[in-house]
């Protein structure tokens, strides 16, 4: 497919550089002498009209004394634009994973690589456009090329038939070419905007030029690059950042974790911290900015039943609650020598707990004798479901920390330096399961002496990606299963602009419940 238009431009372009002898530019009425006087070929001033108005083509022999009157290749007249094949590792020089060292400690990284990211990502789409309409220039080819081969790859049914230990399986970038062409032929009928959507089934950002959720969608309401960024990004793109937030949410750490310092400073410029708002700030802003609620692209759970076998459960029981526990003991000369012994709640606290617990309960100083004793941090562990106000002060005052401050700042610091949560809540965690474990034992037991020998249970399977990369893997596998009108009709406007309208009146709990909620079908 050549761009008659553009050629004809270029004609056009080429008769006004050449120069005649007095230093004027060639006339149309100047060409068609040159024809004559040089190669004996006549040939009209309208010819010469149409070709450069973009109407018609030179024939295969016009073409040859257009190439030679300019000093041009027939490639370049009919790419409408001059080989000139520019640095493209120069201007795209993010692709090096070392593109830093380049830059002096003054320079803003983070500005530069976002700045490089959407020169790629808009490049490469206006690219696709181009090639939906005509062939790429030898240029164009180039630098698309470039572009796939280090910020893109191949996705889709093309993709996955190729035979990887064939040649053209060494070359991904021609299958990728393959597929590009073979759609467009396939669905030569569709708009501009549906095989630009058939399009992106066929490849995926490398994870370097992703907008991300976990911390863009986080800075995207102060960052001025991110935002200009989040423009470009594709409808399908905003709307499953959006659906993201069904099941995970961006990076935005408590600043208590790390310490009374880093609270202070979030509290004297953002006021008090506040998870629910800073969670429904970031929905709201990606809803402003375009992106909506699209339930084609929210994870569902598929409720089955399965059959187990007594036994076998029995034996997984057994290997969590009642397997002997294996210790190691240093003997006299050094060596270490296990040993096996019972499996119940003093001997898992001494294996597992005691030591953990003491570290964290002494800050390993061992300033006084608190909770020096093991059955005096047995009682306490065993006695204790939640750690105590004057459990935390003992830690402050082994670890020298102010108490007499707010108590919201002496905790946080008491919580940053002590790993006493969670060690705690892993280890009442698990004795909740082997507690519960052990009850199941004596029903399957009871099962057993009832001549059973196995039992149905109702399990729950969740489709739809448990983290940033493996939600966006499932909503572009669920992408590529749409055409594009599905994809307008499974964005729900009314209910994004309901969103909007309710979402500071609504616990974070609520919005999850109602416009984020999991969807439970029966499989087989």
């Amino acid at each position: 497919m050549i761009d008659k238009k553009r050629v004809g431009n270029y004609l056009k372009k080429l008769r006004k550089q050449k120069k005649k002898s007095n230093g004027k530019s060639f006339s149309q009425d100047d060409l068609a002498n040159e024809f004559f006087t040089r190669y004996g070929k006549e040939i009209s001033i309208n010819a010469i009209a149409e070709w450069e108005g973009g109407n018609t083509l030179p024939s295969p022999e016009n073409l040859e004394i257009l190439s030679n009157i300019y000093n041009k290749s027939i490639d370049e007249i009919l790419d409408g634009e001059e080989i000139n094949i520019e640095n493209f590792k120069e201007k795209y020089f993010i692709y090096d994973g070392l593109w830093g060292n380049n830059f002096d400690n003054e320079a803003n990284l983070y500005q530069i690589r976002n700045e490089q990211i959407k020169l790629i990502t808009s490049r490469f789409k206006t690219l696709l456009l181009t090639r939906i309409n005509r062939h790429f220039s030898v240029n164009e080819e180039a630098e698309f090329r470039f572009l796939f081969d280090n910020f893109y790859y191949g996705i889709g049914k093309f993709f996955n038939r190729i035979n990887h230990n064939s040649l053209a399986a060494k070359d991904e970038y021609l299958i990728f070419k393959e597929a590009i062409n073979k759609l467009l032929v396939k669905n030569k009928n569709m708009t501009t905007e549906q095989k630009y959507w058939e399009l992106q089934k066929l490849f995926s950002k490398r994870g370097a030029i992703h907008f991300t959720f976990m911390d863009d969608v986080r800075d995207l309401k102060n960052v001025d690059i991110l935002k200009i960024r989040f423009k470009d990004l594709e409808d399908w793109e905003k709307d499953m950042l959006l659906a993201m937030f069904q099941t995970i949410e961006p990076w935005n750490p408590n600043p208590a974790e790390f310490g009374a310092k880093s609270l202070k400073t979030h509290e004297s410029q953002y006021g008090e911290y506040d998870h629910d708002k800073i969670i429904k700030d970031e929905i709201k802003e990606l809803i402003m900015r375009g992106a909506c609620l699209n339930k084609s692209f929210f994870g569902v759970k598929i409720r089955y039943t399965e059959k187990i076998r007594i036994i076998d459960r029995l034996e997984e029981l057994y290997n969590l609650c009642l397997k002997p526990i294996e210790i190691s003991v240093i003997q006299d000369d050094l060596s270490r020598k296990s040993y096996k012994i019972e499996n119940n709640l003093k001997n898992r606290f001494l294996a597992g707990y005691y030591f953990l617990l003491l570290g964290s309960l002494k800050g390993m100083r061992k300033l006084n004798n608190l909770y020096s004793d093991i059955e005096e941090i047995y009682d306490w562990f065993i006695n204790t479901d939640e750690i105590s106000e004057e459990t935390y002060l003992n830690i402050a005052k082994l670890e020298r920390i102010d108490t007499n401050q707010e108590k919201k700042y002496w905790l946080a610091e008491v919580k940053s330096r002590s790993s006493i949560d969670k060690h705690f809540k892993k280890f009442k965690d698990t004795e909740k399961t082997i507690s519960e474990g052990l009850k199941e034992i004596e029903n399957l037991k009871q099962m057993l002496l009832e001549g059973k020998k196995e039992y149905t249970i109702y399990k729950e399977k969740y489709e739809g990606g448990n983290n940033e990369e493996s939600i966006r893997k499932c909503i572009e596998n669920w992408k590529s299963k749409m055409s594009y009108s599905d994809f307008l009709r499974s964005r729900d406007k009314k209910a994004t602009e309901n969103l909007l309208k309710e979402i500071d009146d609504l616990s974070l709990e609520e919005i999850k419940d109602k416009y984020f909620r999991t969807e439970v079908f029966d499989g087989e």
